[in-house]
């Protein structure tokens, strides 16, 4: 992500010395040593914010130990930048008539920033439900669908309240989002005639 950098370091000595050990100060508070002369390390910062990163060679030279920190080549900041916060909502709900009382509803999510839309919990209005329905079509990168058929009793009259409960994953978390549409069912009447 954003947040984790890689760094590579070769460290030389001449004249009979050698390179002990090279120490990375991560400028978090976090340090990492590697015993070679060439280091490639990894390192995730936990908030935003600008580090100044230097590497410590240490050499042995004649037997005893020397360090060279001060070349501008053995420092470099990195800025880290802000996380956007997670954004998810549900955006409607549609009823779709397909043929006498049997419907489809499809409920839309939008989401961006590290939120997934994962599942949907439908409540027909009807004392009826569909929960954990996991069907998603996936219309772009921040939006998607979740569709299920329903069919109503066709004695069913009055008006009903349609919701859709959208399940957004949001790295361990999860939150919900809701969205509602009414239909109305009008008695039927009979007229008969000798």
């Amino acid at each position: 992500g954003d947040n984790s950098f890689n760094f590579w370091t070769e460290a030389t000595a001449k004249n009979g010395a050698t390179v002990k050990s090279l120490k990375y100060d991560f400028g978090d508070g976090q340090t990492a040593t590697s015993t070679s002369a060439v280091a490639k390390v990894a390192h995730t910062y936990a908030k935003a914010g600008t580090y100044h990163v230097t590497v410590t060679i240490t050499y042995n030279v004649n037997g005893h130990d020397e360090t060279e920190t001060v070349q501008a080549k053995c420092k470099t900041d990195v800025t880290v930048k802000e996380k956007p916060s997670p954004v998810f909502s549900c955006t409607g709900l549609e009823g779709k008539l397909i043929s006498g009382r049997k419907y489809e509803f499809t409920a839309t999510g939008n989401f961006k920033n590290g939120a997934q839309l994962v599942s949907a919990n439908f409540n027909f209005g009807d004392q009826t439900t569909a929960d954990n329905q996991t069907n998603i079509v996936k219309v772009n990168d921040t939006t998607a669908k979740i569709t299920v058929p329903h069919t109503y009793a066709e004695t069913l009259t009055g008006n009903l309240k349609i919701t859709a409960d959208l399940k957004f994953n949001i790295g361990q978390d999860s939150k919900n989002a809701k969205c509602e549409t009414t239909l109305e069912f009008k008695a039927r009447t009979c007229a008969v005639t000798p």
